[in-house]
């Protein structure tokens, strides 16, 4: 099954990761940008990893600044 996936991985070694199936990913997804200076809208960067389908596509989306 073609799925994007997304992990949250925090300094402390938590990992939360959820699925585009679940209730409140576009939501979530939407508001990033708006807490986190410099995380890229959905629309940036979901067509950039949909393709080709099927494919896994690690894509780091933001990382901490040093």
């Amino acid at each position: 099954m073609d799925q994007i996936r997304v992990l949250f991985e925090y300094q402390s070694g938590l990992e939360i990761e959820i699925s585009e199936d679940m209730t409140g990913f576009t939501e979530l997804m939407d508001s990033l940008p708006k807490h986190i200076p410099g995380f890229p809208r959905l629309d940036q960067w979901r067509p950039k990893i949909v393709h080709p389908p099927l494919a896994t596509n690690l894509t780091t989306l933001w990382q901490k600044p040093d």
